[in-house]
């Protein structure tokens, strides 16, 4: 095993690092398609991870407020998002 310093990068709180804005990402070569229901715009998703997609009220993709209102509601999680990241975190 590797231990890598990072005492000397600046503090950082976790939840900034959530914040922060994703790299772009690249395209991976699609996969098999038999056991995916097809969407609208073209996607595929997962038979396995959706159930019923069509049938479901529940939108399994929060967006970021959500996520945070959430954290916020326990007082534990949002401890640990607002705590500085150590080094043993990296």
């Amino acid at each position: 095993m590797v231990i890598v310093d990072y005492s000397s990068a600046p503090r950082k709180r976790l939840l900034r690092v959530l914040e922060d804005p994703e790299p772009p990402i690249g395209s991976l070569e699609r996969g098999p398609t038999d056991n995916t229901v097809p969407t609208k715009d073209k996607g595929n998703i997962p038979r396995e991870l959706i159930g019923d997609w069509e049938q479901s009220g529940v939108d399994p993709f929060p967006t970021f407020e959500e996520i945070q209102a959430y954290s916020r509601s326990d007082p534990k999680v949002w401890e640990a998002l607002n705590r500085d990241i150590e080094n043993e975190d990296y």
